[in-house]
Parts: C-alpha cells; sequence; structure tokens
C-alpha cells in the first residue's frame, strides 16, 4: 500500500490544496462577518495569491496535457467570489477614508451612516467552524444598503454641506478690504440653509402623515373584510393583521399587483399558479414580512430546510438514479477498489500508529463508519450533509482519544492534520462499502446551497470527496 501517500491526479496533492485554499478563505469571511475589514482585505489577498499559485503549479506540472483536476473550478470559484469582496470592502474603505475630509471641511459632524445588516449581528458567538455564510448575501445586504433612499432631512444636511463648502471657497478668494461681502454671504449662507432644514421638516411630516393615512386606510380594508358580528378569535386577528401587512406590502411592491390581474384576466389559464407559487417560494419576502422573528441568518436557513424537507423526499430517488446513471464508471471502478482492499488495516492506509485504537481488535473509527453508512438512508441533502459532518467530527474525536490513550494524556489538542485526515477518511470510507457514495456527493454538491460550500459543511464535503477519488483510484 504504498500508494496511500501519492498525489496522483484528483487525489491528496488536489484535495488537501483545495481544503487549504478554504480554510484560508473561511479565515478571511470570519473577519468580514466580524467588522474586521482591514483584516479581512489582506486575508481575502492571501487567498487569491495562494489558489493562483496552486493552480500556477498544477498547470506546470500538467504541462503537455489538457487535464485539469476536478477541484481546479472549485479553487477557480473561490478565488472569484475572493475578488468579489476584496473590490467590495476597497469601495467601502475608500468612502470611509473621504467621511473624515468632508466633516473636517464642513466644520460640523457628519450624517450618521444608516444601518446595515450584517451576519455577525445575528449569528451570535462563532464557532471553531464557520457558520454557513456565503459572499453573494454579504455582496446582497451592502447592495441594498447603498439603494435605501434618504429622508428629506438627509438631503438637507447634504445640501447644506455642499453649500458651506461652497462658502468657504468663495471667502477663502476675497480680499480683506471685502469685509461686507464676507458678511453678506454669511447671512446668505444661514438664510439658505436654514430655509433647506424648514423645508425638510415640512416634507418630512408630509411624509408621516401619507405613511400613517395609508396604514389607516389599509387598516380599514383589512377591517371590512374580517368584519364580524362577534369578537374575533385570536387566529381571525393574526389573519387581520397578516392581511393588512400584505396590502401595504403591494403598495409598495408591482409584482403581486401584476400576479392578481393576470389571474383575473385569464383564471382557467393551467400554468399562472405553478408560476405564482414558484415566484412566493422564490423570495420568501411574505413569509418574513409576516413573521419578522424569521428574518435573521438562522430563521432563513429554518425555512429553506422546511422547504428542502417538503420537495426532495420524493425526488431524491430517481435524481440519486440519474447522478448513478451518469457516474456509473466511476462507481465500477470505486468498487472494484473496495473489494480488493477490504481487508487493509489502517496501517495499509498510511496511518500513524498514534491513530491506531490501543486496544487490540478493537474496531478503528467505527462511529464515524456509522454515520457515512446512514447518508443512503436521509432523503434529504441538507440531512446528508450533517452524517458527513458528523463523520468527520468523530474521527477528530477518535483520533484524540487513541493519541491520548497511547501518550497516557488527556488530549488537550487536535490530533488529527491536514495530513492525516485523508488517510483515515479513507479507511472509513473503504470500510462503509458504499460505491454509491461517489453520486451522493455529487448530488449534494449540485443541490446544497452554496453558501454551505464555504464553511465547516463545504470543508467535509470537499475532504469526502477527495477521499473517495484517492479510493477510486488505487492500484
Amino acid at each position: 500500500m504504498a500508494a496511500a501517500g501519492s498525489d496522483g491526479p484528483g487525489g491528496a496533492a488536489a484535495g488537501r490544496a483545495l481544503q487549504a485554499a478554504m480554510r484560508a478563505a473561511s479565515g478571511a469571511l470570519e473577519m468580514d462577518s466580524g467588522g474586521r475589514r482591514r483584516e479581512a482585505y489582506v486575508e481575502y489577498l492571501k487567498s487569491i495569491a495562494f489558489i493562483a499559485q496552486a493552480l500556477q503549479e498544477e498547470a506546470a506540472g500538467t504541462e503537455g496535457s489538457q487535464e485539469v483536476t476536478p477541484d481546479t473550478p472549485k479553487m477557480l470559484k473561490l478565488a472569484e467570489q475572493c475578488l468579489e469582496r476584496v473590490k467590495s470592502i476597497a469601495a467601502a474603505l475608500g468612502k470611509a477614508q473621504a467621511t473624515p475630509a468632508v466633516t473636517e471641511r464642513s466644520g460640523g459632524p457628519a450624517p450618521l451612516p444608516r444601518h446595515r445588516r450584517v451576519f455577525s449581528d445575528e449569528g451570535g458567538k462563532l464557532s471553531p467552524f464557520l457558520p454557513p455564510e456565503i459572499f453573494q448575501k454579504l455582496q446582497i445586504s451592502e447592495a441594498q444598503s447603498t439603494r435605501k433612499e434618504l429622508t428629506p432631512l438627509e438631503e438637507a444636511s447634504l445640501q447644506n454641506q455642499k453649500l458651506k463648502a461652497a462658502y468657504e471657497a468663495r471667502v477663502a478668494r476675497l480680499n480683506p478690504s471685502q469685509a461686507l461681502q464676507k458678511t453678506s454671504l454669511t447671512l446668505s449662507l444661514q438664510r439658505q440653509m436654514m430655509e433647506n432644514l424648514v423645508i425638510a421638516k415640512a416634507r418630512e411630516e408630509t411624509l408621516q402623515r401619507k405613511m400613517e393615512e395609508r396604514r389607516l386606510r389599509l387598516q380599514e380594508a383589512a377591517n371590512r373584510r374580517f368584519s364580524s358580528s362577534v369578537a374575533l378569535t385570536p387566529e381571525e386577528q393574526e389573519q387581520r393583521a397578516l392581511y393588512a401587512a400584505i396590502l401595504e406590502y403591494e403598495q409598495d411592491h408591482e409584482w403581486p399587483r401584476q400576479w392578481k390581474a393576470r389571474l383575473q384576466q385569464s383564471p382557467l389559464d393551467p400554468s399562472l399558479v405553478p408560476g405564482l407559487f414558484s415566484c412566493l417560494l422564490r423570495l420568501l419576502a411574505l413569509t418574513l414580512l409576516a413573521f419578522e422573528g424569521l428574518s435573521t441568518a438562522a430563521g432563513k436557513d429554518q425555512c429553506l430546510a422546511c422547504l428542502e424537507e417538503a420537495f426532495f423526499p420524493p425526488l431524491w430517488a430517481p435524481l440519486l438514479a440519474l447522478y448513478r446513471s451518469v457516474h456509473q464508471p466511476r462507481e465500477a471502478a470505486l468498487a472494484r477498489s473496495m473489494e480488493q482492499h477490504r481487508h487493509a488495516s489502517p496501517a495499509d492506509m498510511g496511518l500513524s500508529s498514534r491513530l491506531f485504537p490501543p486496544a487490540a481488535g478493537c474496531p478503528a473509527y467505527g462511529s464515524a463508519i456509522q454515520d457515512l453508512r446512514l447518508i443512503p438512508l436521509e432523503t434529504c441533502p441538507r440531512r446528508k450533509l450533517e452524517c458527513i459532518v458528523r463523520a468527520l467530527r468523530s474521527i477528530c474525536e477518535c483520533a484524540e482519544e487513541y493519541s491520548g490513550a497511547r501518550d497516557g494524556r488527556t488530549p488537550a489538542s487536535a490530533a488529527v492534520g491536514a495530513d492525516d485526515l485523508l488517510p483515515i477518511l479513507s479507511y472509513v470510507v473503504l470500510r462503509t462499502g458504499l460505491p454509491q457514495l461517489l453520486s451522493e456527493c455529487a448530488a449534494m454538491e449540485e443541490f446544497i446551497h452554496e453558501g454551505y460550500l464555504i464553511g465547516e459543511e463545504g470543508y467535509c464535503l470537499t475532504s469526502l470527496q477527495s477521499a473517495l477519488a484517492y479510493l477510486e483510484s488505487l492500484p
């Protein structure tokens, strides 16, 4: 089994490079989520440089052939996401540096920044692995914050800052003998600034009055729909409040009115109802509007999990059959390898002796093997991914236990490094005897939300795929 330590195409070397790149990007994303933008900026650049170097070495190693490893597209995608965050952070840092200069010039405090929600507000305490956050969510959050309209008072504040800057520029060009003109400019500035504030305050009050009138009008419409001669039940009261919120949502968004008009014009059109429900399931906007407690990262994840558990159980069996038909040659090669090496010991797979069970005859990493055997029994990608995460956690715990028992100490630090994980995981996969894990992982990678491919879950899935590719390539 000397081949256990080799780096073949699609084997350990490519897997380690992707894992290292994901760890670097995860560290940068953790800093980014925690508000440490300057440090995150540097780490994102380091991640991009590492990926570029790894891909350059890979290209040099395969010179003269057209082959690339299966991990190459993943590394390119990761580099692209890191680059997007670098551009976004650079723009934000540029704005932050420009703000003090404007404040100094205007002689007064700049307007307070509008609140921006980032997932560090919602995630609570960070775990050793990143929560399932994604680069795209950060990008969308920033884009939404920049698109917010200014209130009348904020617009007036910006106008007054411009007026004051123009006033100071004109005063700087005056001669000392033009004191009277300077006084006139000062009085004119004060009058214009005061007029701007008075007009803005009046506009603000008008907008508030209109918003209140609209709220009352929509509330009356909801009351008319749910009017009753007897007192409303708690359920009916909740429905009335929800209906009023929906009416208010329709005032600011065009798509509900468009769907209502299409349904009224063509009530017998069979394509409208599936299209409407598909639209509702993509935004979750109305659900989050009705239940504000779900408008968090954890709440949205739970909503997506509920949708997944409703849709995937009847679909997964035929979906997996399709993937297995596509990957049938690879599964066959993996099955042959599992059959030929079914009696391989941990030492044959390249494991260090300190990572063996101390007692003779004790099964090695039995709990991790059982976790992976549960994957075909689940029917949702998310639950299958949880089995993989549990298996890798169990591997780390068992390795620490074995290492500590041999050294006669309580393990205080992780005993498994990146070089140890692939041999252990390969041994565990070999013991499952399940070549269909290859197709299961391919389907999971396609249908799991890409946010989970950045944190702990993505690292575990990539590690399992690397172990499967290694076993497939064994002689």
